[in-house]
């Protein structure tokens, strides 16, 4: 099917437990999917959009869960898949849990920044974190505050201080016992915005190879 306005295959509240929407194309907005949707189960796969939601276009509310794929969906030639509008989060169904089976694929319509992660979800667990993947590869989806959030995708910092000499990358190992000193102290410094909760250092007398890196 191809609609001139929202919603390629269909448009209004949709209820899915089975089946395939596919290869429908919306010159607006939700290629497959443009409305309120219950999904657990069945696949909506390879529609296409001008708008946002190649896959799905969630209006007011969504609810996910089972064996619920929405994947291979594109705004133009870019993945958009489910498309999570601002101030609108996707619930996960509590009657039909996520199945190893289900695959998301993510875009929201505020994107995150380092620190600023955006809520997908109402609800959920760190095993929901699987079923959910960012459509761009400059995002990742993270479990946080009993939710799943989006998150920017960024290096953590890190810098190692000793005397007046600070380093944030290295071209060769650091051998301290070539500055003839008999001791010195060493301020290890590292920071991750989101996802790292603690950081520890190892002390090794002698040089580790990747393995056991």
């Amino acid at each position: 099917n191809t609609s001139a306005g929202n919603g390629g295959g269909v448009r209004g509240i949709t209820t899915m437990t089975a089946g395939k929407i596919t290869k429908n194309t919306s010159n607006s907005n939700g290629g497959g999917v443009y409305g309120n949707i219950t999904m657990t189960g069945g696949s909506i796969v390879e529609n296409k959009s001008k708008g946002n939601g190649g896959g799905i276009y969630m209006d007011t509310s969504a609810t996910l869960g089972g064996s619920a794929i929405v994947s291979g969906n594109l705004k133009g030639e870019t993945a958009n898949n489910f498309f999570v509008g601002a101030d609108k989060t996707i619930a996960i169904s509590d009657s039909s849990a996520p199945t190893e089976d289900m695959n998301i694929g993510i875009t929201t319509a505020v994107l995150p920044e380092i620190s600023s992660p955006v809520a997908i979800t109402s609800n959920g667990s760190d095993d929901d974190v699987d079923h959910f993947i960012s459509d761009s590869p400059s995002y990742y989806v993270l479990y946080q505050d009993s939710i799943l959030k989006l998150v920017k995708d960024a290096n953590p910092t890190g810098e190692i201080v000793f005397e007046e000499n600070s380093f944030t990358s290295f071209l060769s190992s650091i051998t301290f016992d070539l500055f003839f000193m008999d001791k010195f102290d060493v301020v290890i410094n590292a920071a991750d915005d989101i996802a790292v909760k603690t950081v520890e250092y190892y002390i090794s007398d002698h040089q580790l190879t990747a393995e056991e890196v």
